[in-house]
């Protein structure tokens, strides 16, 4: 459950963009991947994030952004502005 999942994820980085990619569907219901690399437990790690919506102009390659992750699961990570484990 993505309540669950979004709990887990305690930890807290800066990453760095690495790609951007909005898909535009049919039905009207956009949505942006950005994908980011950080470092976490000895490890650099490429993660991605899906949103719902154009967020294509938010994002830029090379940004500098605050993710949370889950320190079980790497790839389990998202860009907020939150707390993490909120």
């Amino acid at each position: 459950d993505a309540e669950r999942a979004r709990a887990a994820m305690t930890a807290e980085a800066s990453a760095t963009v690495t790609r951007i990619v909005l898909q535009r569907d049919q039905d009207s219901s956009d949505s942006t991947q950005v994908s980011f690399r950080y470092a976490a437990n000895g490890s650099n790690v490429e993660a991605t994030h899906e949103m719902t919506g154009d967020h294509s102009r938010d994002f830029a390659q090379g940004q500098q952004v605050r993710i949370c992750y889950n320190p079980e699961d790497l790839q389990s990570a998202r860009i907020t502005d939150e707390a993490c484990g909120a």
